[in-house]
């Protein structure tokens, strides 16, 4: 008896580990640190692993008043310009 109860101490302390792991990578990433605590609590080291391969979620920013109603393609584009003729020419 006393050697289930050990084991399951030890499984308990582990899924702790890795879902505080799992959890404390992904709010570094920007992902949700209470998903990401279960999944790795439940998973171990396989939800680690899948959060270290994930991209780092960028926080959606507001648009400036002169983007709206533009696309994405034409203000990167205006931008570009800006930058271009912002800078001297060489040579």
């Amino acid at each position: 008896m006393l050697l289930v109860l050990a084991t399951l101490a030890a499984i308990v302390i582990l899924a702790l580990i890795f879902g505080g792991f799992t959890a404390r990578v992904a709010e570094a990433k920007g992902y949700s640190y209470g998903a990401w605590f279960c999944g790795g609590a439940l998973t171990g080291f396989v939800a680690l692993i899948a959060i270290a391969g994930m991209p780092m979620r960028e926080v959606a920013k507001e648009r400036p008043p002169e983007d709206e109603g533009h696309s994405r393609y034409e203000v990167v584009n205006r931008r570009m310009r800006e930058r271009a003729e912002e800078r001297p020419p060489t040579g």
